[in-house]
């Protein structure tokens, strides 16, 4: 599972320059860290934070910082990264479904969905990715286009089997795509 580690705060260094420089960030706790992402959801309307995992690749890799909107759960849509609550936990995958009152979450690197997530859990809608040497505004074009895209594969995509394997492949394949074409090199600060 894809899980953010550092909070965004006015102080928080850039991203990372290299993979190395990942791993001597220490992260906060995860209690701690639910309680700040809130705080600042609250505050600012905003909040950075750096995910670690696997869950999500190839879109989210660790290291990589996601910036983080509150959203009213019922304008959340399939396909958009939702950060949520799990236990003490915040983890960043793909909405997929909607069942009833809860939603259903998959990290797109993983062969099944997510326990139902109530609306209470939810913090939000990532909008933008940043890492080593890249800038993702998933609000923007091509990204918003293939949004419900990626939701539909990974919902379709099941648990196991020949099925799983190719619509887990087409997803990563459109995906390395939509990578290759629309990034745009990471701001210099």
């Amino acid at each position: 599972m894809t899980t953010p580690s550092i909070p965004s705060a006015p102080s928080l260094p850039p991203a990372p320059s290299s993979p190395s420089e990942v791993s001597q960030r220490r992260p906060y706790q995860p209690p701690q860290l639910a309680q700040l992402a809130e705080a600042g959801l609250q505050q600012a309307g905003l909040v950075w934070l750096r995910v670690s995992g696997a869950s999500m690749l190839p879109l989210l890799r660790a290291g990589d910082r996601v910036e983080l909107l509150p959203v009213a759960p019922e304008r959340l849509r399939r396909g958009d990264l939702l950060v949520f609550r799990q236990g003490e936990h915040l983890i960043v995958h793909r909405l997929v479904a909607r069942r009833g009152a809860s939603w259903i979450a998959r990290g797109d690197n993983l062969s099944a969905a997510d326990p139902p997530i109530p609306a209470a859990a939810i913090l939000g809608r990532v909008r933008r990715v940043e890492g080593v040497a890249r800038s993702i505004d998933l609000g923007r074009r091509p990204w918003s286009l293939a949004r419900p895209v990626l939701g539909w594969l990974a919902w379709a995509r099941g648990s196991g089997g020949r099925r799983e394997r190719l619509l887990g492949r087409l997803q990563a394949v459109l995906i390395h795509g939509l990578l290759h074409a629309a990034t745009m090199p990471a701001p210099r600060v």
